[in-house]
């Protein structure tokens, strides 16, 4: 019964990240430039800096309130490679939806949870279940229907060059970030020291790339920017969270859950309606997926292997 419960839990935290992701992604293709309406657009490297910076001070009350001592670790290398994969995947992933529609970022983007359920599998001996891995292969024929990372490579402008690879780089990066919060959660860590580990130590990390490339905000992009901060506080308290709650291969598929967010967002803030009819198959195809797996984790006869 405690198990369902934390499941439930999980998936919840899980959905509210995706959403706060989303929104991440639409204020980060603004502030670049990427959408053509911000009169002052910024380098990635300046957002992700500026992005931590406002985060932190966010999270700074609570931390003060909880008591600095709650923060030690015993687990620095872990976090360091946490922290260093997570900048690394940021900026790539901001540098990508500067220079291409977010859709086409995020299609090719979609490759990261094969990345982890493999990786959760071999490093965190989680074990995959019949139900498991139907629902997650099942998501990702969805999510490649929907994205269609194939035409998206192809149907790329030549000038990019290997500017393409950036959103495949930041799937890895995520990959091993999200795999690296759940081994730390396993741990004992708590998602409150995971969450300001990662905005406060991000800081200096994301620091010297934005040195070389500053580019100043303007007031307006200043208070997208703490905006944005509190998005992605909200999106790493809620993965670290999900994390400790719930296993990396159960959580996969409700990871797709951003690709609505941001087409639903989309629709909303630039008003892109999908007229795709596949957009629509896609998206019942990993539902399916995740009502698989729900079921699976009700059985609980799956086959393991």
């Amino acid at each position: 019964m405690q198990r369902k419960e934390f499941n439930t839990q999980a998936v919840i935290w899980k959905l509210i990240a995706c959403g706060a992701f989303a929104g991440v992604n639409c204020l980060v293709r603004y502030l670049t430039g990427g959408s053509g309406f911000c009169p002052c657009p910024l380098s990635a490297d300046t957002i992700t800096f500026l992005q931590n910076v406002f985060g932190f001070l966010i999270m700074l009350p609570f931390l003060i309130k909880g008591g600095f001592q709650t923060f030690k670790t015993n687990y620095i290398f872990l976090h360091a490679l946490r922290i260093a994969s997570a900048v690394i995947g940021i900026i790539a992933m901001y540098s990508a939806l500067a220079i291409m529609p977010m859709a086409q970022a995020l299609a090719l983007q979609f490759v990261g949870p094969v990345f982890t359920v493999i990786g959760a599998r071999l490093f965190l001996n989680e074990k995959v279940g019949s139900y498991r891995m139907g629902g997650i292969v099942l998501s990702l024929i969805g999510a490649f229907i929907v994205s269609r990372p194939d035409k998206a490579l192809i149907t790329m402008e030549n000038d990019l060059g290997w500017s393409v690879f950036l959103p495949l780089l930041s799937a890895i990066m995520f990959a091993i970030s999200k795999l690296l919060a759940r081994d730390l959660g396993v741990k004992g860590e708590s998602p409150q020291l995971l969450a300001v580990y990662l905005l406060f130590f991000m800081i200096p990390a994301s620091a010297l790339p934005a040195s070389f490339n500053w580019t100043m905000p303007g007031i307006n992009e200043l208070g997208l920017l703490v905006i944005l901060g509190a998005c992605g506080c909200l999106a790493h308290y809620a993965t670290a969270k999900a994390y400790c709650l719930g296993e990396v291969t159960f959580l996969t598929p409700f990871g797709f859950a951003r690709i609505f967010f941001t087409v639903l967002f989309g629709i909303i803030i630039f008003n892109e309606v999908p007229t795709d009819p596949f957009t629509y198959v896609g998206y019942a195809v990993v539902i399916i997926g995740i009502l698989i797996i729900s079921w699976g984790e009700k059985r609980k006869t799956a086959i393991v292997f």
